[in-house]
């Protein structure tokens, strides 16, 4: 029953006292105040976002067959102190490969500009296979930003989301050792007579040599056997 006098009394603003009127204009108030208060903290956090340092890390295939890490800013200001914590040893069938060994990764990276990106050379597919080395890692990268605020963001280096996506094939040394013979049985067709032959200079003049005797052959046995020497004795 008090609910449906509340409803009505609400229905009803005629009705109201002065008390009721102060009562409405301190709860919009109150609402205005809130939704000012987001709308200043989205805006900050808006800006926040994008000038902040992100720094990524992650595998990536060239050509089918080598590993590359490729550490970047991508944010647009200046990440202090980057360190990378990885949930298991990141190992490599080059054992002067192992991330863990590398000083980047033991001692951290002092300063990484807007921009900037390390490259180097981890592992090769195919070994990776052949000795059954895991394909993926997560690892923990924090830094700090020049305000002294600390990120921590998670990345997972999984080399399976390039499957099947023309960035990495499953071929084994297996297959690199068939293509390395057929290259070498095509090598082995490579005749004088029967496909390419490389010359020295030496070859080339006495080929050259060749081809002038010929000629001045060829030219002095036309003469000899010109309409004069046809004729009737």
């Amino acid at each position: 029953m008090v609910p449906l006098l509340l409803a009505s009394a609400w229905l009803m603003p005629w009705d109201w006292s002065s008390s009721d009127w102060s009562g409405l204009t301190f709860l919009a108030v109150i609402v205005g105040a809130y939704v000012a208060w987001r709308q200043v903290s989205e805006a900050r956090r808006l800006r926040e976002e994008q000038a902040r340092p992100f720094v990524v890390i992650d595998f990536h295939p060239v050509a089918n067959f080598f590993i590359e890490v490729r550490i970047t800013n991508l944010g647009t200001t200046l990440a202090y102190d980057v360190q990378f914590k990885f949930d298991r040893p990141p190992t490599s069938t080059h054992e002067d490969r192992n991330l863990a060994n590398l000083n980047l990764f033991k001692n951290g990276i002092p300063s990484l500009a807007p921009g900037k990106e390390f490259v180097f050379f981890f592992d090769t597919y195919p070994d990776r296979i052949e000795k059954n080395l895991p394909m993926s890692y997560e690892v923990h990268v924090t830094y700090t930003d020049p305000s002294g605020k600390r990120y921590s963001d998670r990345a997972v280096l999984d080399l399976d989301i390039y499957y099947d996506s023309g960035g990495i094939t499953q071929d084994g040394l297996h297959d690199v050792h068939k293509q390395l013979k057929r290259i070498a049985d095509n090598l082995g067709k490579w005749t004088d007579t029967d496909g390419l032959k490389v010359l020295t200079r030496d070859d080339l003049k006495t080929r050259r040599a060749e081809r002038v005797a010929d000629r001045a052959a060829r030219t002095a046995s036309t003469r000899d056997t010109g309409p004069e020497n046809d004729s009737p004795a």
